[in-house]
């Protein structure tokens, strides 16, 4: 039997879970936010003094896990400002082999993260997302967990970006009253606007800390994932606002992640996260880049990538969640 326990800032054993995750993943906790300003907790499962598995819980009321995606943002809408209900989603579990086994991993660390609830907050909800075709057998087993799935799946969507050339030059360029920026090349004024833009396309309530969200928002430009080199902001090129933004992540070195663009309504309806692909493009050929991959809820957008792209769906996601 595991023992579990939180891992603190000071805890030596954060170096070992570090190192653990590097190994398997390639990838350390960086990634996944940890740090000593606690809004992502890292739990360890221990045989004696052998660290056994890794359990990575982040803090779903965080913006900065929700940029791209209004699905999310929608669904918690209610209860971002409910400090007396704690709302986290599990970002990873890992076993160490053969000391543990992933089944014996999320069995010791699932309830172990319902303690910590449960001992800090009035009320919980536990969030995890499954690709389907990947997580497959694990499905059986969070189901026996006490996970119900939640809402519609969304599709993993994947595409070529050297067939994407060739059709480039058929997909219009952006308006002239926009002009694009790439964050590696934005000043700190246009930095601030995004979070603004941010705030107003996907939050849209006025009692929302802006400077909470900057914080938030920074804390993700900062990631070791993050590409600020194929992430794309979008000006108003009279005032210079930031009316929309299109977010990359570049998890291995030849593939990005694009997230969902966020637009202003006043700006809405002219395909602009489409007209956004050729400079995104263009970039991603100078670094290498061959393959992006993006998720999306609709239908409809997984019909119109596959013909305008030749793009494929590689899997879904479907959310789990546990109440207590």
């Amino acid at each position: 039997k595991m023992n579990i326990r939180r891992l603190e800032p000071d805890d030596p054993a954060l170096d070992a879970a570090d190192t653990m995750l590097t190994k398997a993943h390639g990838r350390g906790l960086g990634v996944w936010g940890a740090g000593p300003e606690g809004r992502t907790l890292v739990f360890g499962g221990f045989h004696g003094d052998d660290l056994a598995a890794v359990g990575i819980l982040q803090d779903y009321r965080d913006p900065a896990l929700h940029v791209g995606s209004q699905l999310d943002l929608d669904r918690i809408r209610d209860i971002l400002e409910m400090k007396e209900v704690g709302l986290y989603q599990i970002a990873l579990l890992h076993a160490h082999e053969p000391l543990a086994t992933p089944q014996g991993a999320a069995e010791a660390l699932i309830p172990a993260f319902e303690d910590f609830m449960k001992g800090r907050y009035e009320r919980y909800c536990l969030f995890i997302t499954l690709m389907k075709r990947a997580n497959k057998l694990a499905l059986p087993l969070y189901r026996r967990l006490g996970f119900k799935k939640s809402g519609q799946p969304s599709s993993l969507m994947s595409f070529d970006l050297k067939k994407l050339g060739r059709v480039i030059r058929r997909i219009q360029s952006l308006p002239n009253d926009l002009e694009p920026r790439f964050f590696d090349e934005a000043t700190e004024k246009e930095l601030k606007g995004f979070a603004d833009c941010y705030g107003r396309v996907f939050l849209d309530d006025d009692a929302t800390d802006n400077g909470e969200v900057a914080a938030a928002l920074e804390r993700v430009t900062s990631m070791p994932d993050f590409s600020a080199r194929v992430s794309l902001l979008l000006l108003d090129r009279h005032d210079k606002s930031v009316v929309g933004f299109m977010l990359a992540d570049r998890p291995e070195p030849g593939r990005i992640h694009i997230g969902v663009a966020g637009l202003l309504p006043r700006v809405r309806g002219r395909r602009l996260p489409y007209r956004c692909l050729p400079p995104i493009a263009e970039r991603a050929f100078e670094l290498g880049i061959e393959r992006a991959t993006f998720v999306t809820t609709q239908g409809r957008v997984a019909r119109l990538t596959l013909r305008a792209f030749g793009a494929r769906e590689v899997d879904q996601l479907g959310s789990y969640y546990k109440i207590g």
